[in-house]
C-alpha cells in the first residue's frame, strides 16, 4: 500500500475538481474556521431545502455538525460542516440533472 500513498494524496483535489470546485476551494477548506464551515453548510443545506433538492444524509450531517459545536470540538465541526455541504450540493446537483434530463423530454 506504501506506493499508491503519493497517488491517494492527490485524489481529495481530484475529486474536488471532478465536482466542479476550484482548487483554491480544496486548499482554503484545510484552513477552515469551524464558525466559517458551519455558516457555509448552513447556508448549502438552507439552498438544497428550498429547491426541493435536500438529502436526509445532510441534515443529518449538519445536525452532527451542530452537535460538535456544542460539545466544544472544532475539527469535527469542520469534518461535519464539510460532509452536510457536500451532500446539499450533491443534492442540488442531482435535482439539476433531473430537471434537465425531463426538459429534454
Amino acid at each position: 500500500m506504501t506506493r499508491f500513498r503519493p497517488r491517494l494524496a492527490a485524489l481529495p483535489l481530484l475529486l474536488a475538481l471532478c465536482a466542479g470546485a476550484r482548487a483554491t476551494d480544496t486548499v482554503t477548506d484545510a484552513s477552515t474556521s469551524p464558525a466559517a464551515a458551519l455558516a457555509a453548510a448552513e447556508a448549502a443545506v438552507a439552498e438544497a431545502r428550498q429547491r426541493q433538492a435536500l438529502w436526509t444524509t445532510a441534515v443529518s450531517a449538519l445536525r452532527e455538525a451542530r452537535a460538535a459545536l456544542a460539545r466544544g470540538d472544532p475539527a469535527a465541526v469542520v469534518t461535519w460542516s464539510r460532509r452536510a455541504r457536500e451532500l446539499a450540493e450533491l443534492g442540488l446537483r442531482q435535482r439539476q440533472d433531473a430537471d434537465n434530463r425531463t426538459d429534454r423530454h
